[in-house]
């Protein structure tokens, strides 16, 4: 999927820019979906919903789905996107200040929020890899650096995870 095309002005925040055009990416979606899907179980948690695209892939899948953005315009278009869903409620929040009444089976972020997992519940972090990637476009949607397996291995160990197990995918994303 193709980003941004040189030489096109397009107006908006590179973040809203790359949600817009990740909601059209059907297929694309489906097929990182395809990797987390296995994995989600019961309640969730969806930390950084965006606009929803993912947030409505996952809701058919569970038992009930609260999904949080910071970015109140992001929110909004999730709470359309999602009113045929009655177990999924969007809320604009930022999630390493917010206590949770609640405990969940999946959550989809880290450290403040193992507290809240179940027992035999599964953290699922889709982050951007190869660290010597990182690049403006990085920079332009919101993310403040890259992974390795290592790093990302530290990082979680550090808060407290441990028993986890790395995938790569769209390898095919590097050369775009």
């Amino acid at each position: 999927a193709r980003l941004y095309t040189v030489g096109i002005k397009t107006p908006g925040k590179p973040q809203d820019i790359w949600l817009k055009q990740l909601q059209s990416a059907t297929h694309y979606n489906q097929w990182i979906f395809s990797h987390i899907q296995p994995h989600l179980q019961g309640r969730i948690l969806e930390i950084g919903c965006g606009n929803g695209t993912f947030t409505t892939l996952i809701a058919p899948h569970c038992a009930q789905l609260l999904a949080i953005d910071i970015e109140p315009t992001y929110t909004q278009q999730a709470k359309t996107r999602l009113q045929p869903y009655e177990h999924v409620k969007v809320i604009t929040t930022d999630a390493t200040t917010m206590e949770w009444s609640a405990s969940f089976d999946t959550i989809y972020i880290l450290k403040q929020l193992k507290q809240y997992l179940t027992p035999n519940g599964k953290l699922i972090l889709k982050v951007p890899a190869i660290e010597t990637l990182y690049n403006s476009l990085d920079r332009a949607v919101g993310h403040h650096r890259r992974y390795t397996r290592q790093t990302l291995a530290e990082t979680l160990s550090q808060a407290s995870y441990s028993d986890f197990t790395f995938q790569y995918f769209n390898f095919v994303g590097i050369f775009g």
